[in-house]
């Protein structure tokens, strides 16, 4: 590229020296007005960055209040002294307290968060996770709680339990089930 003080007096030379005066005048009313744009664009970016800040120190404190709830949720149900668990209604696990699964599943091996995202077959028999399905099922199809006696394989045996199981809604459709048991008897 050639630079303008070299093509300045070339033009001149040859009798365009109006033409370099306006190209020079409407560069630099350009350069102007360009650097306004970029100053006005700047001052909006920055008030909009402002209220971005302001909203994600808002959204973060909701966050943290939500954190704090969940950890005292999640602690009350662990602390619970009778098994619950949460599913999908596809019935995927999606949550169990501390006595569910050192009651129901401690025994396969299985670690609690290896539980999560499995189904009642790949812990179960296929003859409970069977009424399970269909019980849960019942749930669904009935929108409302259920409560049945059911036989449940406990570490090597089958044990009587009393189990209730909720829906969860979210704006009138069931989203998870919920659960807990209670045991009938002691086998021991």
């Amino acid at each position: 590229m050639i630079p303008v003080d070299v093509i300045v007096p070339i033009i001149t030379a040859i009798g365009g020296g109006g033409l370099v005066a306006a190209i020079l005048k409407f560069v630099s009313t350009s350069k102007v007005d360009f650097y306004n744009r970029l100053m006005e664009d700047n001052v909006r970016l920055r008030a909009q960055e402002v209220q971005n800040s302001i909203a994600i120190k808002e959204l973060d404190a909701k966050l943290d209040a939500l954190q704090e709830r969940f950890i005292m949720m999640d602690n009350a149900n662990h602390s619970l002294p009778i098994p619950q668990w949460v599913k999908t209604t596809t019935g995927i696990i999606l949550s169990m307290n501390s006595h569910c699964y050192k009651t129901f599943v401690e025994s396969t091996g299985l670690s609690r968060l290896e539980c999560i995202g499995l189904k009642d077959e790949d812990i179960f028999p296929k003859e409970t996770a069977d009424l399970i399905k269909l019980n849960d099922q019942k749930v669904i199809n009935d929108k409302k709680t259920s409560s049945n006696i059911e036989n449940i394989l406990v570490n090597g045996r089958f044990e009587e339990w009393s189990v209730t199981r909720y829906p969860i809604f979210e704006d009138g459709t069931i989203v998870a089930l919920g659960g807990i048991a209670y045991q009938c008897i002691d086998n021991e």
